[in-house]
């Protein structure tokens, strides 16, 4: 320190500035001028630098005084270490070799997981991927460093649980099953294309739970998917029957929830489990029934055609007389699909006609009884096989 007259400068100690500090330097707030080292002319300088500094400052009267200080670096070391990778339960030591000054404080953050905070390397056991940041502080200085410590959690996916139709496949595994590079072993194998792919065809005969092993880069993890089976319905379409051309039958399904009929020609209806089949032909008639689980099952039932004779007989002569025979004039056939028959008499009159071969004349023309004559007849038929037959002739009517 030196004075003259009345001039007092004095920059402080020689110090230190630690990395990425400031120090502010401060000349005498008395001069007039002042000449820093570094050419500034301000009373204050900001130093970031280590090195020798001096200043001159000069009053009114042309007195001077100058000073001069020396600011060094401190070179704290701070190595968090490389980062790592580990598996889910291990644990590793962190920090470098060294991680700071042996006199030096540490703090790691963040702290859980560290068997301790305070040293230079703690062991960490992370539950997942963390970033550990250590502050190495040597007096009033500090640094800091980083390490990433990876955390591979690997998890073995079997697949969902599901259901599937006795004799029917299904794929298991994950959507992956487990990491790239993994090696894979399936228990129970009965059922599976290959017991050692990550993604195997199962097609268990009954209900089944698979366990998958698969062998990581830190070891087994374990997983299992349960396949039921379902069995499949007991579908019954009925027993093979034979009926006459034109003639009509019901067919009785079982067995399941839904129902599908082919062919579904001469049937009233494809999808209930009773049509009623009116084949042209004998025919075997296919169905399957899908239960509550969506199994479906099969089952057929032939329908057999016995041709019918197309015949349509119509008497000459009827009586009816109250004796108890022949009474009625009675059409009778078979084979047909539509009749038309009619009764004039000699004058032309129509005196009876019908649309029904079931319906039989009685000799009586509106409510009265007509007496014994010959008598015309027109018969029209259409036969089941489309054929139209006409038909004129006499018949006679006796009392």
């Amino acid at each position: 320190t030196t004075i003259y007259n009345s001039l007092y400068l004095n920059l402080g100690n020689d110090t230190v500035l630690c990395a990425f500090d400031t120090i502010t330097l401060n000349a005498s707030n008395i001069a007039d001028s002042v000449l820093w080292s570094t050419g500034d002319t301000s009373q204050t300088i900001n130093v970031t630098d280590t090195g020798t500094y001096f200043v001159t400052c000069v009053n009114s009267s042309g007195c001077q005084v100058s000073d001069t200080i020396i600011i060094g670096n401190v070179a704290v070391l701070a190595d968090a270490g490389i980062d790592m990778v580990i598996c889910i339960g291990d644990n590793i030591v962190i920090g470098g070799t060294p991680t700071g000054a042996t006199n030096a404080f540490f703090s790691w953050v963040p702290s859980i997981s560290l068997d301790s905070s305070t040293v230079s390397n703690p062991t960490a056991m992370p539950t997942e991927t963390t970033m550990y940041t250590v502050t190495v502080t040597e007096g009033n200085c500090s640094s800091k460093d980083s390490i990433l410590v990876s955390v591979l959690n690997y998890i073995a996916d079997a697949g969902s649980d599901t259901e599937i139709c006795q004799g029917n496949s299904v794929i298991i595994g994950g959507s992956p099953t487990g990491p790239s590079g993994s090696t894979y072993n399936w228990t129970a194998p009965t059922g599976l294309d290959n017991a050692s792919t990550a993604n195997p065809v199962a097609t268990p005969l009954l209900t089944t739970t698979y366990l998958v092993a698969v062998n990581t880069g830190c070891g087994n993890i374990l997983d299992s998917v349960t396949i039921k089976v379902n069995s499949l319905p007991l579908v019954d379409a009925g027993n093979d029957t034979t009926i006459f051309l034109g003639s009509s039958i019901v067919l009785m399904g079982t067995g399941g929830t839904s129902y599908q009929w082919n062919p579904q020609a001469g049937l009233s209806c494809s999808n209930c489990a009773n049509p009623t089949a009116s084949p042209s032909s004998s025919t075997t008639y296919y169905l399957m029934v899908t239960d509550a689980n969506g199994c479906q099952s099969t089952d057929e039932v032939t329908i057999a055609i016995e041709p019918v004779a197309s015949i349509i007989f119509v008497p000459n002569i009827f009586s009816p007389n109250g004796d108890g025979l022949n009474e009625v004039l009675d059409v009778q056939g078979s084979g047909y699909e539509s009749v038309y028959f009619a009764v004039y008499d000699r004058w032309g009159e129509k005196v009876f006609e019908t649309t029904s071969i079931d319906t039989d004349w009685d000799g009586t023309f509106r409510g009265k009884h007509l007496n014994s004559a010959t008598f015309v007849y027109l018969l029209e038929v259409v036969y089941i096989d489309g054929e139209a037959y006409t038909e004129k002739g006499n018949v006679a009517l006796v009392r």
